[in-house]
């Protein structure tokens, strides 16, 4: 197939290296999620974490591993974040090397807030500007709670479907939405478990999504 003469084809291998240090970094987190689920052996994760120590990286190679948690952190300590004592956090790391991140709230999931901020930054929309009016991220709130979903919060497939909505009367939303390709070839990182509706979002998006996985129950309303 010719491999034996494909560095012939490279042209800077400081690119390469680092490509292929993130998608080592990405598959730990992949593997220590098919561990849980049973679908790999324990000693994935070994060989694993001798790769790692080999190329001399760290489970935080992806910047935004860091990031995400470094968010949750910051959710926690601030009154308008988390979800009934649910604190997450989300980064996503853009073509151009900027890292957006998103902290959960009462009205949206972490992963729909860093998404939300990463297209808003690549259409040059003023940080400051709500995409969706808050009162229509309210009505679903509401529903959700109506129909007794374990988390009221907007996950990222129902913020954009609000976004597309809220396309009709706001120009900006209508805008943001054309820079969701942007996010094509993109890492983000999750500090918990992505709802199954926005792993599937995430692939056709072409998002790698790592996650550190953890699982909290939600303190249920009295």
């Amino acid at each position: 197939m010719g491999f034996n003469v494909i560095k012939q084809g490279i042209i800077n291998d400081e690119i390469i290296c680092d490509a292929a240090k993130k998608e080592i970094n990405f598959y730990l987190f992949r593997y220590r999620e098919e561990y849980k689920k049973g679908l790999i052996e324990e000693k994935t994760l070994f060989w694993m974490d001798k790769i790692l120590k080999k190329i001399n990286i760290n489970e935080e190679y992806l910047k935004t591993v860091s990031m995400a948690r470094k968010a949750r952190n910051e959710a926690k300590k601030s009154k308008d974040k988390g979800e009934r004592g649910i604190y997450c956090g989300a980064a996503i790391e853009l073509l151009d090397g900027k890292i957006i991140y998103g902290k959960n709230s009462s009205l949206l999931h972490a992963e729909a807030a860093a998404v939300l901020n990463a297209i808003k930054y690549l259409a040059k929309i003023p940080d400051k500007t709500d995409l969706i009016a808050k009162s229509v991220v309210k009505e679903v709130n509401q529903l959700k709670k109506q129909i007794k979903e374990v988390s009221y919060s907007l996950n990222c497939t129902e913020a954009l479907l609000a976004l597309a909505v809220s396309g009709k009367n706001r120009k900006s939303a209508k805008q943001a939405q054309n820079y969701l390709g942007g996010l094509r070839g993109c890492f983000m990182h999750t500090t918990h478990q992505p709802s199954s509706a926005d792993q599937v979002l995430f692939r056709k998006l072409g998002i790698w999504v790592s996650t550190d996985g953890i699982v909290e129950k939600i303190r249920q309303d009295k």
